[in-house]
């Protein structure tokens, strides 16, 4: 039922406000009338009339005795109807009215036009259930009187606040509408929950904010609600208490030295890092993945020359641990030193001197290889020996030092071996070739000697004969003299051979033999 609630407002306060200003005026008609009697008393005393002290006091109480005291209201309408069973006497009334009813007009009739009606009058809301409204009625004389209307708007809205179901991702668990709350628990994987339920009532709703969502969930506790209204506005809560397990994640994200980032790889927990020789002092800087790891690192980290250890320990939000080692190397100052203060060879002694990088030395025939031992004058330069293997004369030995900068000196050793003695070889030589030459000869002899004795019995034979034709003597002795000849060139021939033969090996090897003594 809608009432039109401004128009009847407007009269009311008019009204109230007439009766004011007539209360006002009476008030000051009645101090008027006050000043008046004193004002007479006074001219009487002074004019020596019989004076007659006036009680103001009991004036002003007569005067009040005057006023309405009637604080009744004749009757009391709703909505333009007027209360049933209404009696002025009494002053508390219970009034029922429909559900559909939301507002309703409250009118105060009263007695005394004089009296003021005040309080719960005009448009009322009404809610369901009780609504109390309370009119006061004052009288002319001040007395306040106060009516009581209980008027009850019925209420047969459902009261079913319930849920049918609910169901949450990543969780399983039993579910009761009478039970209200749960204590749930899930892996620390699980970030986020998406909230499903079902209300038993369709004219049931949820409470903005409160009904079907997602959640994300923070590691340790979260308290997530469902709230659910009733038709008639009772609300009930679900409460789900939701544990999500706390990170073992307790691996690094990042790590710098001396802002120099070093690239993490996953499961690798071992990292090796240098620094130059003047850097006395490191900071090292780190990152977890999970932001409620804790890692324990020092501000600053002295180093030592060479290599230095350092743990990054990282505790993850469960308690778990794990270490990070840092192997920070200090380089050390270089050194340059590639000098040997000694070179000892077994069975041979050298003069060694650190200055002088070139050695001759005379071995046996039989050896092929040395022992050669060396000391570097620093400790940390390397040494490498070449050529020491298969040696004959004239091979170099090679001593490489290496110092730590990578400076070089170089050693070398000459090998000197034992020369044979090629004396008794030339000796056979110039034997041989002299027997061969005396054979050569004594053939040589005995054949002009074969000849000597043909020519003369050639000669012989012819001078028996006597004298023959010049032309047949001449044709002999043109032939023995060419067989002369003949026989003469042979032999030439042949010692030339001898001679070639003999005497080059000869003279190469005494050539040798002499050059041979000028190197021992």
């Amino acid at each position: 039922m809608a009432y039109s609630l401004i128009i009847q407002g407007n009269y009311d306060s008019l009204k109230i406000g007439d009766d004011i200003m007539k209360i006002n005026k009476v008030k000051i008609m009645r101090r008027i009338l006050i000043i008046l009697v004193l004002f007479f008393t006074l001219g009487v005393k002074a004019n020596n009339y019989r004076y007659t002290n006036l009680n103001t006091e009991t004036l002003e109480n007569e005067i009040e005795d005057t006023k309405s005291t009637d604080n009744k209201l004749s009757s009391i309408k709703i909505d333009n109807h007027i209360l049933e069973d209404f009696n002025p006497d009494i002053n508390e009334y219970d009034i029922e009215v429909d559900k559909d009813t939301d507002k309703v007009i409250i009118e105060a009739i009263k007695n005394d036009d004089k009296a003021v009606v005040g309080g719960d009058v005009g448009t009322k809301t009404l809610s369901y259930g009780i609504n109390t409204f309370k009119i006061d009625v004052i009288s002319e004389a001040g007395a306040t009187n106060t009516y009581t209307l209980n008027i009850t708007r019925i209420d047969d809205r459902s009261t079913v606040n319930t849920l049918k179901s609910i169901t949450i991702s990543d969780i399983d668990f039993i579910f009761s509408p009478n039970i209200t709350e749960y204590d749930l628990d899930v892996n620390n994987k699980v970030d986020k929950i998406k909230i499903t339920s079902e209300l038993t009532d369709p004219k049931a709703l949820y409470v903005k904010g409160f009904g079907n969502r997602e959640e994300k969930l923070n590691e340790g506790s979260n308290k997530i609600l469902i709230k659910v209204l009733s038709e008639s506005g009772a609300e009930k809560v679900y409460t789900l208490n939701i544990t999500r397990a706390l990170s073992g994640n307790n691996t690094l994200k990042s790590l710098t030295v001396n802002d120099e980032k070093i690239t993490i790889v996953e499961g690798e927990f071992i990292y090796h890092y240098e620094v130059e020789t003047e850097v006395d002092e490191v900071v090292i800087k780190a990152i977890a993945n999970d932001s409620k790891a804790i890692i324990n690192l020092k501000d600053k980290y002295d180093l030592e020359v060479g290599e230095n250890e350092i743990d990054v320990d990282i505790i993850a939000p469960d308690g778990s641990r794990a270490s990070y080692i840092l192997n920070i190397t200090r380089k050390k100052l270089l050194s340059d030193n590639s000098r040997l203060t000694n070179i000892k060879i077994v069975g041979y002694k050298i003069s060694f001197d650190p200055d002088k990088t070139l050695y001759n030395l005379r071995i046996k025939d039989e050896d092929d290889k040395l022992d050669i031992y060396t000391v570097p004058e620093d400790s940390f330069a390397e040494v490498e020996i070449e050529g020491n293997d298969k040696l004959v004369d004239g091979s170099i030995i090679k001593i490489n030092v290496k110092a730590e900068d990578g400076t070089y000196t170089r050693y070398f050793i000459n090998i000197e071996k034992s020369k044979k003695n090629t004396l008794i070889p030339i000796i056979i030589a110039i034997i041989f070739f002299s027997i061969l030459a005396a054979i050569c000869i004594t053939m040589l002899i005995k054949r002009k000697k074969r000849e000597d004795e043909k020519k003369k019995e050639i000669q012989e034979k012819i001078m028996e004969e006597g004298n023959k034709s010049d032309s047949l003597g001449d044709d002999i002795n043109i032939e023995a003299d060419d067989y002369e000849t003949e026989e003469n060139d042979n032999s030439e021939v042949i010692m030339n051979n001898i001679e070639e033969k003999s005497e080059t090996p000869i003279e190469e090897n005494i050539e040798n033999n002499e050059q041979n003594k000028d190197i021992y």
